[in-house]
């Protein structure tokens, strides 16, 4: 019986955030999976009075629901609050299924932007000091990124955020955690950063 307390208390202790952390508080254990964590890098987009900052980096500091505004954190030292709108996230990606350039899959990359008109991701591959244009279906988005789902044949699901959690090779789908009830299973190709 005592073993049995020690193994739920070790499994309970690895699933809370460190003590460290900026998600140390109750509220963070609850974290809504739509919502970008703090230390994500992002790219600045969409700034209309702002214009000249459009495509400046920076970090996620934290994120104010009822504001429904992010803090963050410039390369420059500045912080600004931001609409979600006004944010691109710059996740880690590997490259995957491929054809015209087979040799790059399994490359690790990033996220440098989405073309919306395209409808294809920009992703730098530092190993090959280049950036290239791919489908979301070829991007294997890193656990805990926070993405949109799009394209979907259930139209309730389309437009909504969630956070990328396993890949599932053989049914090639991923795992989007849409609350703490809620995870459902897309395609690469029906998720967008």
């Amino acid at each position: 019986m005592l073993a049995l307390l020690f193994l739920f208390r070790k499994t309970l202790l690895k699933s809370l955030p460190a003590a460290s952390s900026p998600l140390s508080s109750a509220s963070a254990r609850e974290w809504d999976p739509g919502v970008i964590r703090p230390g994500t890098r992002v790219t600045l987009r969409g700034l209309r009075s702002q214009a000249a900052r459009n495509g400046e980096a920076g970090s996620v500091s934290s994120y104010d629901a009822g504001k429904v505004r992010y803090s963050v954190a410039l390369s420059s030292g500045e912080t600004l609050s931001l609409s979600p709108l006004n944010l691109r996230q710059r996740p880690a990606v590997t490259l995957r299924n491929l054809e015209s350039a087979g040799a790059l899959n399994g490359s690790a990359g990033s996220v440098v932007s989405f073309d919306e008109e395209k409808g294809r991701y920009n992703v730098h591959l530092p190993a090959q000091r280049r950036t290239i244009a791919l489908r979301p279906g070829n991007v294997l988005l890193a656990r805990g990124t926070v993405a949109r789902t799009a394209g979907l044949v259930r139209e309730g699901h389309n437009g909504r955020w969630g956070t990328v959690g396993r890949y599932d090779d053989a049914a090639g789908r991923v795992e989007l955690r849409m609350s703490a009830q809620s995870t459902i299973k897309v395609k690469l190709e029906n998720l967008i950063v």
